[in-house]
C-alpha cells in the first residue's frame, strides 16, 4: 500500500539513471532520441547541463517515451533490457 512505502522504495537507483548533456542534445532530432532510448532499453532519459563557470551541474529536464508518443501520435517501441538480476527476474515474471 502507498501508505507503507517510502520515497526510497520507488526511486530509480542512481546506477540505473542514464543522462545526456543538454549541449550534446539540443541539436538532435527526435529520431536520435528514440534511437537512444531503444539502444539503452529505457523509457526515460535524464537531461543534465554541465557545470559552467560559477553555475553548477544541474538537471535540465527529463525526456519520456510517453511524451514523445503523445506528441507524435504514434507508439514508439522500446525493447526492455535487464540491467541487473532483479530486473531480469521482473521482466521474465511479466512475460510469463
Amino acid at each position: 500500500r502507498h501508505e507503507d512505502l517510502c520515497v526510497t522504495d520507488v526511486m530509480t537507483p542512481l546506477s540505473m539513471l542514464d543522462a545526456i548533456d543538454y549541449r550534446l542534445l539540443k541539436g538532435a532530432r527526435v529520431s536520435n532520441l528514440i534511437a537512444t532510448l531503444r539502444k539503452h532499453g529505457r523509457n526515460h532519459l535524464l537531461v543534465i547541463e554541465s557545470a559552467c563557470g560559477q553555475i553548477p551541474e544541474r538537471v535540465r529536464g527529463v525526456i519520456s517515451r510517453a511524451q514523445i508518443e503523445r506528441q507524435l501520435g504514434s507508439v514508439v517501441e522500446v525493447p526492455e533490457f535487464a540491467h541487473s538480476f532483479a530486473e531480469m527476474a521482473r521482466i521474465v515474471a511479466e512475460t510469463a
